[in-house]
């Protein structure tokens, strides 16, 4: 990057910057790290292969019979579709794949309409810009073979369309970055983003229970959308199809003005980390004359183990995020019982099996907690040094991050079999058993797994809502593992219940929970070894800012 001066031109400044991502691709893949990203990416972009080539199919389809028939709804419906993907995708999947923060590059003499530009290019390279894209690029060849005579329309308002979602997305993710650099934002975020979640699940039983309220026609809802961008590109394109040029026109000026809006707000937050804003937070001095207290002593835990679990469980009740977490499975059991009725003697779901929540919850429940097995150090940041330093075995502090999985685990198993019984019945011992068993076989299988994974790829992760929680490999390991290993407790299960006996599943089970017990053995035996070799890594990611 010393080839990088002010003095040069945009482009040339452009061709170093490219050429210097391309010399860290070509790096990273010397490391198996690096390869094992690249896998990851591979194979996601094979699963999401299907998706995109099926949406392209669709909005071509699409495309054609909207004009064909004269069938206008259809516009916006593809328009919005390609517009929710493009916005919310990667605000989901950045939390399981590595973002680039290019702002690092403003510490070389960059023009301003190179950052900006680069900032622009990230916005396409993304994976939901290229598949949205190309459903533009189909919707696009679907309307023009339907009606070509429209092509001087169609081809300027998608093109403004695509332009206008280009900036929105970047504005927004400049913005969020600017709120995200202090904790209790992230903090505040990440329990609004959980309980819209929950809001979305609600919505279902809610309305379908809402009796005497006047439906929704389609109508209403194409009304209602049309002075938003998706809306007003649609309203464009249906103008021009039924030869209403001015109104065309007119729309189109409206998606220039928003795409003007947005371009404009996200100048200016780049013009602001331009001239080196700090979106860090400072540390500040504090005394803390209060006399320390007594660490913890667990029975069957040493002192070192104890000290380990104590930190880790500070750490929890100091996440908001992780907090929300115990009440998911409440929501969760309110959310069953909502959509299949909450009468205890009912003909539904609920009265006929609803033993069976108890089970079905604490797989969701295991979903959202053993995610974490996979980066246990994530949240530990700059006292992995003092890890190192202490005189403790790496052994040891794993079985400290493994035991507060398990407590945590053991919570939410007590807390759901209480909204169960109060929801629908309490679960008897004979649905209660195969569920511990199948919990521990769960908790061991990710144990002997996440454990080496999370000294082979560590990602460092703030408290609140933050990006990247784990490595992509990670994540796709955790995928993968919850997927086989829940289908064989769901297995037994079935069996258990096909035979009317639910103790050989809790039976089968349990012996599937001792047959894994030697892998964990060994992955701890393997931790301090790897810790050692894997030090300059975990320091290296750990250590260093978002």
């Amino acid at each position: 990057m010393a080839g990088v001066d002010a003095g040069i031109g945009v482009q040339e400044q452009l061709r170093l910057i490219a050429q210097l991502r391309w010399q860290l691709f070509r790096n990273g893949l010397r490391s198996i790290r690096g390869r094992l990203e690249v896998v990851s990416r591979v194979l996601t972009v094979l699963t999401m292969s299907g998706v995109v080539t099926a949406g392209a199919i669709g909005s071509a389809i699409a495309g054609y019979v909207a004009l064909e028939t004269h069938r206008s709804w259809l516009l916006p419906l593809v328009l919005w579709a390609v517009a929710l993907v493009w916005q919310l995708y990667p605000i989901v999947g950045a939390t399981s794949t590595v973002q680039f923060d290019f702002r690092n590059l403003l510490r070389f003499p960059l023009r301003f309409s190179s950052f900006v530009l680069l900032t622009l290019a990230y916005g396409l390279a993304d994976p939901a810009a290229i598949a949205t894209l190309l459903w533009l690029t189909c919707f696009t060849i679907g309307m023009l073979v339907a009606s070509p005579v429209t092509a001087a329309a169609v081809l300027p308002v998608l093109v403004l369309f695509a332009a206008m979602n280009l900036l929105f997305g970047r504005m927004v993710l400049a913005w969020v970055d600017r709120w995200l650099a202090q904790r209790r934002s992230r903090e505040i975020l990440s329990v609004l983003f959980i309980l819209l979640i929950l809001a979305f699940q609600f919505s279902g039983p809610i309305l379908g229970d809402w009796k005497g309220a006047t439906p929704v026609s389609g109508a209403a809802l194409l009304q209602w959308q049309e002075p938003l961008p998706p809306g007003v590109a649609a309203a464009a394109l249906a103008s021009a199809a039924d030869g209403r040029w001015v109104g065309a026109v007119a729309f189109a000026l409206a998606e220039v003005a928003y795409g003007g809006l947005f371009g404009g707000l996200l100048l200016v937050r780049l013009r602001m980390q331009y001239r080196g804003e700090d979106l860090g937070e400072s540390n500040r001095a504090r005394v803390d004359a209060s006399p320390v207290a007594p660490g913890w002593r667990l029975p069957l835990l040493g002192e070192k183990t104890s000290a380990i679990v104590e930190k880790e469980l500070r750490y929890v009740f100091r996440n908001p995020s992780m907090l929300v977490v115990f009440a998911v499975p409440v929501l969760l059991v309110c959310l069953l019982g909502l959509s299949h009725g909450s009468s205890r003697h009912g003909a539904g779901l609920v009265g006929q099996y609803g033993q069976f929540m108890y089970p079905v919850a604490a797989a969701y429940v295991s979903l959202v907690l053993l995610n974490i097995i996979y980066n246990s150090f994530g949240y530990d940041g700059n006292g992995i040094e003092w890890l190192y330093m202490a005189p403790v075995r790496f052994r040891q502090v794993l079985v400290g991050k493994n035991v507060t999985v398990v407590l945590l685990m053991t919570m939410n198993l007590v807390i759901l079999w209480i909204a169960v019984g109060v929801v629908a019945t309490p679960p008897g011992a004979m649905v209660v058993l195969p569920t511990i068993a199948a919990v521990a076989f769960l908790l061991l299988v990710h144990f002997s797994i996440g454990n080496l994974m999370s000294l082979q790829l560590p990602r460092r992760v703030s408290i609140g809502f933050s990006r990247n929680r784990v490595a992509g490999v990670s994540g796709l390991a955790s995928l993968m593992v919850s997927a086989v290993s829940l289908a064989i407790c769901a297995a037994a299960f079935g069996v258990g219940f096909w035979l009317g006996r639910m103790w050989i599943a809790a039976a089968v089970l349990a012996v599937f929970a001792v047959v894994v017990s030697p892998a964990y053995r060994w992955s701890l035996r393997r931790c301090d070894d790897l810790a050692m070799k894997q030090r300059e890594v975990l320091v290296a990611e750990l250590v260093r800012r978002e």
